[in-house]
Protein backbone atom coordinates (compact mmCIF):
# COMPACT_ATOMS: atom_id res chain seq x y z
CA UNK A 1 0.00 0.00 0.00
CA UNK A 2 2.84 2.34 0.74
CA UNK A 3 4.52 1.54 -2.63
CA UNK A 4 1.32 2.61 -4.48
CA UNK A 5 0.77 5.49 -2.42
CA UNK A 6 4.32 7.20 -3.38
CA UNK A 7 3.54 6.04 -6.71
CA UNK A 8 0.20 7.95 -6.82
CA UNK A 9 2.26 11.16 -5.04
CA UNK A 10 5.06 10.89 -7.74
CA UNK A 11 2.62 11.20 -10.57
CA UNK A 12 0.86 13.58 -9.23
CA UNK A 13 4.20 15.38 -8.47
CA UNK A 14 5.27 15.13 -12.00
CA UNK A 15 1.95 16.42 -13.36
CA UNK A 16 2.22 19.40 -11.09
CA UNK A 17 4.76 20.13 -12.82
CA UNK A 18 3.82 19.44 -16.33
CA UNK A 19 1.47 22.34 -15.61
CA UNK A 20 3.69 24.97 -15.21
CA UNK A 21 6.69 23.67 -17.12
CA UNK A 22 7.45 26.29 -19.93
CA UNK A 23 11.05 25.39 -21.03
CA UNK A 24 12.47 21.54 -21.69
CA UNK A 25 15.06 21.66 -19.30
CA UNK A 26 13.58 21.78 -16.04
CA UNK A 27 10.71 19.45 -17.36
CA UNK A 28 13.55 17.03 -18.12
CA UNK A 29 15.16 17.58 -14.97
CA UNK A 30 11.94 16.90 -13.00
CA UNK A 31 11.66 13.41 -14.93
CA UNK A 32 14.61 12.35 -13.65
CA UNK A 33 14.25 13.50 -10.18
CA UNK A 34 10.95 11.99 -10.57
CA UNK A 35 12.55 8.42 -11.84
CA UNK A 36 14.80 8.26 -9.09
CA UNK A 37 12.35 8.78 -6.21
CA UNK A 38 10.14 6.14 -7.57
CA UNK A 39 13.19 3.20 -8.70
CA UNK A 40 16.04 1.91 -7.27
CA UNK A 41 17.99 3.39 -10.29
CA UNK A 42 21.51 4.88 -9.34
CA UNK A 43 21.29 7.13 -12.32
CA UNK A 44 18.09 8.48 -14.74
CA UNK A 45 19.22 10.00 -18.02
CA UNK A 46 17.19 11.61 -20.50
CA UNK A 47 18.26 12.01 -24.71
CA UNK A 48 15.21 14.06 -26.87
CA UNK A 49 15.29 13.87 -30.51
CA UNK A 50 16.45 16.84 -32.14
CA UNK A 51 17.70 17.03 -35.94
CA UNK A 52 17.37 13.26 -36.47
CA UNK A 53 20.01 12.62 -33.78
CA UNK A 54 19.48 11.58 -29.86
CA UNK A 55 20.37 15.03 -27.39
CA UNK A 56 21.82 14.54 -23.81
CA UNK A 57 18.93 16.85 -22.22
CA UNK A 58 19.19 15.96 -18.21
CA UNK A 59 20.57 13.62 -15.77
CA UNK A 60 20.17 12.53 -12.54
CA UNK A 61 22.73 10.65 -9.70
CA UNK A 62 21.91 9.16 -6.60
CA UNK A 63 24.47 10.35 -3.99
CA UNK A 64 27.75 11.75 -5.09
CA UNK A 65 28.90 9.45 -7.85
CA UNK A 66 30.90 10.37 -10.64
CA UNK A 67 30.92 7.92 -13.29
CA UNK A 68 30.77 7.85 -16.63
CA UNK A 69 27.25 7.06 -17.93
CA UNK A 70 26.62 3.58 -18.65
CA UNK A 71 24.53 3.84 -21.32
CA UNK A 72 23.43 0.86 -23.92
CA UNK A 73 22.79 2.28 -27.56
CA UNK A 74 21.59 -1.57 -28.34
CA UNK A 75 18.68 -1.44 -25.16
CA UNK A 76 17.80 2.55 -26.58
CA UNK A 77 17.39 0.89 -29.82
CA UNK A 78 15.03 -1.33 -29.27
CA UNK A 79 13.04 0.90 -26.99
CA UNK A 80 12.86 3.34 -29.95
CA UNK A 81 12.05 0.87 -32.39
CA UNK A 82 9.35 -0.87 -30.86
CA UNK A 83 8.15 1.90 -29.59
CA UNK A 84 7.81 0.19 -26.11
CA UNK A 85 9.39 0.25 -22.85
CA UNK A 86 12.25 -1.98 -21.80
CA UNK A 87 13.30 -3.99 -18.96
CA UNK A 88 16.35 -5.54 -18.26
CA UNK A 89 16.53 -7.29 -15.08
CA UNK A 90 20.02 -9.18 -15.40
CA UNK A 91 21.74 -7.44 -18.91
CA UNK A 92 24.61 -9.69 -18.89
CA UNK A 93 22.09 -12.88 -19.03
CA UNK A 94 19.41 -11.32 -21.23
CA UNK A 95 19.53 -12.96 -24.90
CA UNK A 96 17.67 -10.17 -26.06
CA UNK A 97 21.19 -8.14 -25.76
CA UNK A 98 23.95 -11.17 -25.65
CA UNK A 99 26.04 -9.57 -28.56
CA UNK A 100 26.23 -6.06 -27.20
CA UNK A 101 29.38 -5.80 -26.13
CA UNK A 102 28.58 -2.63 -24.61
CA UNK A 103 26.71 -4.20 -21.46
CA UNK A 104 29.77 -5.79 -20.97
CA UNK A 105 32.17 -3.60 -20.56
CA UNK A 106 30.47 -0.55 -19.17
CA UNK A 107 29.48 -2.95 -16.69
CA UNK A 108 25.80 -2.65 -16.58
CA UNK A 109 23.49 -4.82 -14.13
CA UNK A 110 19.74 -3.75 -14.68
CA UNK A 111 18.23 -0.83 -16.82
CA UNK A 112 14.77 0.34 -17.84
CA UNK A 113 14.33 2.36 -21.01
CA UNK A 114 11.10 3.89 -21.63
CA UNK A 115 10.63 6.34 -24.85
CA UNK A 116 8.97 9.30 -24.97
CA UNK A 117 5.69 8.87 -26.66
CA UNK A 118 3.52 11.33 -28.04
CA UNK A 119 0.93 10.62 -30.69
CA UNK A 120 2.87 7.49 -31.98
CA UNK A 121 5.75 9.46 -32.24
CA UNK A 122 9.10 8.83 -30.35
CA UNK A 123 10.59 12.73 -29.10
CA UNK A 124 13.07 10.71 -26.84
CA UNK A 125 14.10 8.61 -24.31
CA UNK A 126 13.73 8.10 -20.21
CA UNK A 127 17.01 5.82 -19.38
CA UNK A 128 17.38 4.31 -15.73
CA UNK A 129 20.16 2.14 -14.84
CA UNK A 130 22.06 0.24 -11.92
CA UNK A 131 25.52 -1.35 -12.46
CA UNK A 132 25.56 -2.62 -9.02
CA UNK A 133 22.01 -4.68 -8.45
CA UNK A 134 21.01 -7.16 -11.01
CA UNK A 135 17.28 -7.76 -10.85
CA UNK A 136 16.99 -3.94 -9.00
CA UNK A 137 13.85 -3.10 -11.28
CA UNK A 138 10.31 -4.95 -11.18
CA UNK A 139 7.76 -4.86 -13.11
CA UNK A 140 5.92 -2.24 -11.02
CA UNK A 141 8.97 0.06 -11.73
CA UNK A 142 9.08 -0.19 -15.69
CA UNK A 143 4.74 0.72 -15.40
CA UNK A 144 5.85 3.84 -13.33
CA UNK A 145 8.61 4.86 -15.57
CA UNK A 146 6.68 4.57 -18.47
CA UNK A 147 3.42 6.46 -16.91
CA UNK A 148 6.60 9.36 -16.27
CA UNK A 149 7.85 9.12 -20.25
CA UNK A 150 4.08 9.56 -21.42
CA UNK A 151 3.70 12.44 -19.18
CA UNK A 152 7.02 13.87 -19.84
CA UNK A 153 6.48 13.65 -23.37
CA UNK A 154 2.81 15.15 -23.76
CA UNK A 155 4.38 18.34 -21.88
CA UNK A 156 7.38 18.04 -24.13
CA UNK A 157 5.14 18.56 -27.33
CA UNK A 158 3.60 21.13 -25.41
CA UNK A 159 6.27 23.08 -24.85
CA UNK A 160 7.52 23.15 -28.77
CA UNK A 161 4.22 23.51 -29.90
CA UNK A 162 4.36 27.00 -27.65
CA UNK A 163 7.63 27.76 -29.00
CA UNK A 164 6.84 27.08 -32.32
CA UNK A 165 3.55 29.49 -32.20
CA UNK A 166 5.69 31.98 -30.53
CA UNK A 167 8.20 32.46 -33.21
CA UNK A 168 5.51 32.43 -36.07
CA UNK A 169 3.85 35.34 -33.67
CA UNK A 170 7.38 36.73 -33.51
CA UNK A 171 7.60 36.44 -37.53
CA UNK A 172 4.45 37.70 -38.62
CA UNK A 173 5.21 41.02 -35.98
CA UNK A 174 8.41 41.70 -37.61
CA UNK A 175 6.57 41.13 -40.92
CA UNK A 176 4.45 43.60 -39.96
CA UNK A 177 6.52 46.18 -38.24
CA UNK A 178 8.67 45.79 -41.30
CA UNK A 179 5.98 46.54 -43.84
CA UNK A 180 4.83 49.60 -41.33
CA UNK A 181 8.69 51.31 -41.04
CA UNK A 182 8.82 51.62 -45.24
CA UNK A 183 5.58 52.51 -45.63
CA UNK A 184 5.73 55.45 -42.86
CA UNK A 185 9.29 56.29 -44.10
CA UNK A 186 7.64 57.01 -47.56
CA UNK A 187 5.85 59.85 -45.85
CA UNK A 188 8.23 61.53 -43.78
CA UNK A 189 11.23 61.12 -46.46
CA UNK A 190 13.68 63.82 -45.46
CA UNK A 191 11.48 64.70 -42.45
CA UNK A 192 13.45 62.24 -39.88
CA UNK A 193 16.30 60.19 -39.41
CA UNK A 194 16.15 56.29 -38.84
CA UNK A 195 17.62 54.78 -36.05
CA UNK A 196 19.25 51.10 -36.39
CA UNK A 197 20.03 49.09 -32.88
Amino acid sequence: ADARSRQFTVLYDMAKTMSKAFDQKSLMEKLCDCALQSTPAEAAYVFVHEKDKLVPRAHRRRGDKKDAPKISASIVKRAIQHRRSVLVADAGQDLRFAAAQSIVSKGIESVICAPLLAHEHVVGVLYLHSATLKGAFTDDHLHMVTALALQAAVALEAIRSHEASRQQLLSVFRTVLGAYERAAGKEVDGHSERVYE
